[in-house]
């Protein structure tokens, strides 16, 4: 048997089961490989055909089977079982990566499928390459699964770039001739002085003659005072 590091990405399922009358199910996938298990991210809201992107790396020694589980998460009640299925490790230790379509049953009858991605890394290979499982979790679920994680693989060294040859001495300037001093400018002539005795006085205007006194108006007769009204003898009526 050879042995080494089996990398699987469980992909996406076809479901033919239904678990839930209202709303849709949370599919998760549980995969195991003789005592190692590792358990996949639910995808919420999935029902029929759920998708993952995880990544889990196992140890190959001397198995030769693999088992997967799906489950629909339940927050309030116990995770109700869809479909399980098997697959030979002897189709997947050949080394490089490999899609294959697993064939998943419920209860002896067909129940769908569930395609994954495998890379196997011989013991031989995995000084160049080693793919560490520390995957990246986004969040976690109720129940503790862990939600879209991804681990990530360690690529070699990069090689340290040539040592760069120095660029050559620039010659330095010439030096400039100096310019020649100019010439300084002629002192300006100053403004004429006025005599000290000022200017002359300016004339004042003449005074302005008033207005002759406006005679009143005569005062007006008054109206003559009204007559009053005659009396009417009382209306015997009321």
């Amino acid at each position: 048997m050879v042995k080494g590091t089996l990398i699987v990405r469980p992909k996406s399922a076809v479901l033919t089961h239904d678990t839930e009358l209202f709303g849709k199910m949370d599919p998760f996938v549980i995969i195991n490989i003789g005592n190692q298990k590792k358990t996949s991210a639910v995808a919420k809201d999935a029902g029929k055909t759920p998708a993952w992107c995880d990544q889990f790396n196992f140890q190959i020694l001397n198995e030769d089977m693999m088992t997967f589980s799906i489950f629909d998460h339940d927050t309030m009640s116990k995770n109700d079982f869809i479909a399980e299925g098997g697959f030979a490790l002897a189709n997947v230790l050949k080394g490089g990566k490999r899609i294959e379509t697993i064939n998943c049953m419920r209860k002896g009858k067909p129940a769908g499928n569930l395609v994954c991605e495998f890379e196997f890394l011989p013991d031989q290979q995995n000084v160049a390459y080693v793919v560490q499982q520390q995957p990246v979790a986004y969040g976690q679920v109720p129940g503790g699964y862990p939600v879209m994680q991804q681990g990530y693989p360690q690529y070699p060294a990069q090689q340290p770039y040539p040592v760069q040859q120095p660029y050559p001495v620039q010659q330095p300037y010439p030096p400039q001739q100096a310019y020649p001093p100019q010439q300084a400018y002629p002192p300006q002539a100053g403004y004429p002085q006025y005599p000290a005795q000022g200017y002359p006085p300016q004339q004042g205007y003449p005074p302005q003659q008033g207005y002759p006194p406006q005679q009143g108006y005569p005062p007006q007769q008054g109206y003559p005072p009204q007559q009053g009204y005659p009396q009417y003898p009382p209306n015997p009526y009321y």
